[in-house]
């Protein structure tokens, strides 16, 4: 049965090879064991044709620049004066590098996150709701949703 990932790599396989292909990531987690801590990150995310390097076969992968995607926190609030008014300060955030891809041998996807600022990778195998296309799995205690949208495919500039 295909899922919403497969759907991307097989529209992204389909477009011009000299095109820039990418799609807009949307991430959320929620972590009950650290008071309910919520983030929200975003950024695009590019495609890479699969590709041969000697006798190695490179799989396709759409994936974020190095820390490319931007993540905010609940408990990062936003203050105005000497309030502190909201959650998810713009000017408080981290930078993450994430990338999804379909190992050579297995079957299925897997959604990678790394934090250069942190020091960790951490990935998932992902779990489909068809109603939603809502992308999620668990990673350390945290339920985690993907969202993809926005796909482009544009020539590159000459």
């Amino acid at each position: 049965m295909p899922n919403i990932i497969d759907d991307l790599f097989q529209w992204a396989a389909q477009q011009p090879t000299d095109n820039i292909t990418t799609v807009r990531i949307a991430i959320t987690t929620n972590e009950i064991t650290r008071n309910n801590l919520v983030s929200y990150a975003e950024g695009p995310l590019t495609y890479h044709p699969g590709h041969s390097g000697g006798m190695l076969f490179v799989p396709p992968s759409f994936a974020s620049a190095i820390d490319g995607v931007t993540q905010y926190f609940s408990d990062r609030r936003y203050s105005s004066g000497s309030f502190s008014t909201a959650p998810f300060d713009a000017a408080n955030t981290d930078p993450l590098t994430v990338s999804i891809s379909r190992p050579i041998i297995a079957t299925g996807y897997t959604i990678t996150f790394k934090s250069s600022k942190w020091g960790f990778t951490e990935s998932l195998t992902p779990n489909f709701d068809a109603t939603s296309s809502i992308i999620y799995g668990g990673v350390g205690g945290s339920l985690i949703t993907v969202s993809l949208c926005n796909k482009s495919s544009l020539s590159r500039p000459k």
